[in-house]
């Protein structure tokens, strides 16, 4: 069963790592992002994660890319384009959330899920 904080590596060029931020619906959706360099999207620093925040991964510094979170059906990781990676600390998870909160990149709908799966 998949779970707000894992995360899944795409087998194929360029190997983005994907996260499901929020717990998935009844339906199995929940808002999914990816990570990238910072400086690749260096306009939106709402979150910038450091070695110590995912170090199965993250080398330099790196965003969430919020501009393009969208609702996707969790499991659709669970095929032969994905390989399922470590699971983001709690820690981590929470700053990405938060970070979303106060993007003006991320989609006011999607802002609204995670406000309702952190209830604030």
């Amino acid at each position: 069963m998949i779970k707000a904080g894992d995360a899944f590596r795409s087998r194929e060029y360029p190997h983005h790592v994907f996260i499901p931020i929020t717990t998935p619906n009844e339906d199995g959706y929940a808002v999914i992002l990816n990570l990238t360099d910072a400086a690749n999207d260096g306009e939106d620093c709402s979150c910038i994660l450091k070695r110590e925040d995912y170090p199965q991964y993250i080398r330099f510094p790196t965003v969430p890319l919020y501009r393009e979170a969208f609702l996707g059906f969790a499991g659709g990781f669970l095929n032969r384009q994905f390989e399922s990676m470590p699971s983001l600390p709690p820690e981590t998870l929470l700053k990405i959330q938060e970070g979303a909160l106060v993007s003006k990149a991320i989609k006011p709908n999607l802002q609204e899920i995670i406000r309702v799966e952190l209830r604030v």
